[in-house]
């Protein structure tokens, strides 16, 4: 995980919930109030979005944060972001094959 600015080359995908149903929705354009290590369980109020193939396409206009946090859940998401940016361990190994050994038909 790392930090990024809202920018064209961002892009994010949020997994939303009103704890009954769950809806994906992508920042279809940059949207300075989300951040990509935003907290779990942060609100949002949406309205008049555009939904294609059944993900919602998030602009400024459409999305408001309204803040908010779930420390349970904010607690396990840093521990999965500090174990995703840990150094790999151990050797990596490279599966070499030489071309000759293969016949193309």
């Amino acid at each position: 995980y790392q930090e990024a600015p809202p920018g064209l080359k961002r892009c994010l995908k949020l997994s939303m919930t009103d704890g009954i149903q769950r809806v994906f929705g992508m920042e279809y354009r940059p949207i300075k109030a989300l951040d990509v290590c935003a907290s779990s369980g942060l609100k949002v109020a949406i309205s008049n979005v555009q939904v294609r193939r059944g993900l919602l396409m998030l602009v400024p206009e459409t999305i408001e944060v309204l803040g908010g946090l779930v420390e349970r859940l904010d607690a396990a998401r840093k521990r999965l972001v500090d174990e995703l940016n840990k150094p790999a361990r151990g050797n990596r190994y490279k599966l070499i094959i030489p071309i000759g050994l293969f016949r193309l038909i």
